[in-house]
């Protein structure tokens, strides 16, 4: 019989926020956040200042992120699912696959899987999904 391949996604999230004592939606959403925009432009420049604690936070939950991803690519063959798994893990060779979906069915999606009383309109929930896809480009990307 075969074993199983683990298949890691928001578990990550999850362990981050037990390790850092932290909410789930807001390692999440920093999570997902281009850590470039943290910092001050100054620093590493003309003047140095003491980094913002929310600053050293969002440096914590990604450093804490990129530990936990290494750890399980350690253990053996694993699915990821998002996070820059595949940047983290590039001295691996890793297999990437990106998955794509129009916006009909990106909109359904979360149409189906939204908080009971949120009532966003066809267009806040389209204009919401390109937010979320644009932040992770550049998260990708930095």
């Amino acid at each position: 019989m075969p074993s199983e391949i683990p298949c890691y996604d928001k578990e990550i999230i999850q362990m981050i926020t037990e390790k850092q004592g932290l909410d789930e939606r807001y390692v999440s959403h920093i999570s997902e956040k281009n850590l470039q925009t943290a910092y001050p432009l100054t620093i590493g420049h003309r003047f140095t200042m003491t980094p913002h604690p929310v600053t050293k936070q969002a440096v914590a939950i990604a450093v804490e992120q990129q530990r936990i991803i290494q750890s399980f690519a350690w253990q053996g063959d694993c699915i990821m699912i998002g996070r820059c798994a595949d940047v983290i893990l590039k001295e691996y060779s890793p297999f990437n696959i990106f998955v794509y979906a129009d916006m009909d069915t990106k909109l359904k999606r979360c149409i189906e899987r939204a908080p009971k009383g949120e009532n966003l309109t066809r267009t806040e929930l389209e204009r919401k999904i390109r937010e979320v896809d644009r932040e992770r480009t550049k998260h990708l990307n930095q």
